[in-house]
């Protein structure tokens, strides 16, 4: 007994000096991901677009991107996939458009699969699939609400159609998942 506690002991030890080396080494490589994540309270003001919910083969997800960097054409949006879509997604090659896939290489760094450090804005508007941002307008009453009721409101939902019924009330929303249904 003694000698199975002996060596529980020094694989705890050991664990712990390779998980103080992995961190550490994580950041040296990346400093500036590590600070992100330090201070991830503090938010830029303006709102990030991430779009989760595709289908692989029929997706108009290039489409939605190009219509709201048509009408803001800074406007961070982060496309959110399980895996690398195939065929590819076809998305405009700018600094404030990301692909962010769920499940990353093992030879990546953790945060590389988390879609939480690639939004550095106040807010996040989850938008569907084939949703194409004609004016700004409705954005911009959205956000003028939030900022009425600071601390307030912490959800809103707004409809895309004007036609059919509107089902706001049963919105089932996974932060998990980054969806809502």
């Amino acid at each position: 007994q003694m000698l199975q506690t002996g060596a529980i002991m020094m694989n705890l030890v050991v664990l712990y000096y390779v998980s103080r080396t992995q961190q550490q080494m994580l950041k040296h490589r990346d400093p500036g991901k590590a600070a992100t994540r330090r201070s991830a309270v503090s938010r830029a003001p303006g709102v990030t677009v991430p779009i989760r919910e595709f289908e692989d083969f029929e997706n108009w997800v290039a489409g939605v991107v190009k219509s709201f960097l048509r009408e803001r054409p800074g406007q961070p949006i982060v496309v959110v996939a399980d895996r690398l879509p195939y065929p590819p997604l076809g998305l405009p090659t700018q600094p404030n458009v990301q692909l962010v896939m769920l499940k990353a290489s093992p030879d990546e760094p953790p945060h590389v699969s988390r879609p939480e450090f690639y939004i550095h804005t106040e807010y996040t508007l989850l938008v569907p699939d084939g949703v194409s941002l004609d004016s700004t307008q409705q954005l911009d009453r959205l956000l003028q609400e939030f900022e009425v009721h600071k601390g307030k409101v912490h959800m809103v939902a707004a409809p895309t159609q004007t036609a059919g019924t509107l089902r706001c009330l049963q919105l089932r929303v996974s932060l998990k998942e980054w969806s809502a249904v």
